[in-house]
C-alpha cells in the first residue's frame, strides 16, 4: 500500500545569535555561552510581504541576541536549548500571525540541534 502525503512548500529565514544560558545546571555566573543559527520555516505561498515576515522574525530572534538568559533576561523558564526553541517557535508564531510558521530549528555551534514543529 502506498501512502501519499501532501507536499508542503516552505521558505526558511535564517538568523545568527549569541547568548549566555544560565540554567539550573550551570555553575558559572552567567552560564554557558552559545552561538546559534535560528532557522524558521514558513509555509508558502506567503499571504503577506516577504520582507515584512523577515523583519518580524528578525525582531523576535534579536530580542535574545547577546543577552544573558536566566540572569539579565528572565524568560520564565530554565533556558535550555529545547525550551529556547519552543519559546522562539511560540513567539515567532505570534509575531507572524498572518503566516503559517511550521518549524523553528536551533543549530548550536557545537553541533547540537533542536527542532520544534
Amino acid at each position: 500500500m502506498i501512502v501519499s502525503r501532501p507536499v508542503i512548500e516552505k521558505i526558511y529565514f535564517r538568523h545568527f545569535i549569541s547568548v549566555a544560558q544560565k540554567t539550573t545546571a550551570s555553575s558559572a555566573q552567567y552560564g554557558e555561552g552559545y552561538n546559534y543559527w535560528v532557522e524558521t520555516g514558513v509555509k508558502t505561498p506567503l499571504r503577506g510581504d516577504e520582507s515584512l515576515v523577515q523583519r518580524k522574525i528578525k525582531e523576535t530572534v534579536l530580542r535574545l541576541d547577546h543577552k544573558a538568559l536566566g540572569t539579565d533576561v528572565d524568560l520564565g523558564f530554565d533556558p535550555t536549548s529545547v525550551r529556547l526553541c519552543e519559546w522562539l517557535f511560540d513567539e515567532i508564531k505570534l509575531a507572524c500571525e498572518s503566516e503559517e510558521v511550521i518549524e523553528v530549528r536551533l543549530l548550536r555551534g557545537d553541533g547540537y540541534q533542536v527542532r520544534k514543529t
